[in-house]
């Protein structure tokens, strides 16, 4: 996943600057056939990539529960969000958000992306998604 400018703003605020640490996060579908990008946020990304919102029957995101990290890596893949199809649709990527509100403009998304693929989802439906966010030294 693509880390926002408001995702490395929020962690170098919160390690270097004593800001308020985001304890919980959560994750979202997208239906825009978009490509994220870094100057998205939390306030703008749910209009532009078109949250599912009424999509899913979840009644918020759902909780991104990531292992330690290793090797400048984090990923959900042991926790696994998942999304069930209230409606037919298709999802075009996922977002990592610092709110559970589906649709809200509040907080901090940081990161999202677009699938390799997209996925088309009939009623019933479950999509479960894994999140991997990579760090580097430059």
């Amino acid at each position: 996943m693509a880390v926002t400018n408001e995702g490395i703003n929020h962690a170098l605020n919160v390690e270097f600057k004593g800001a308020t640490q985001v304890t919980s996060w959560y994750m979202n579908l997208f239906t825009n056939n978009y490509n994220p990008v870094v100057g998205d946020t939390a306030a703008s990304f749910p209009a532009t990539a078109g949250e599912a919102t009424m999509q899913i029957s979840e009644g918020t995101r759902q909780a991104f529960n990531p292992a330690t990290s290793t090797a400048q890596s984090l990923t959900n893949t042991a926790s696994k969000a998942t999304f069930t199809a209230a409606t037919a649709f298709t999802a075009y990527g996922a977002g990592v958000y610092s709110s559970a509100v589906k649709g809200g403009t509040s907080g901090v998304l940081f990161c999202a992306s677009k699938f390799p693929t997209a996925k088309p989802l009939e009623a019933g439906d479950q999509l479960l998604v894994t999140a991997t966010i990579n760090g580097a030294s430059a």
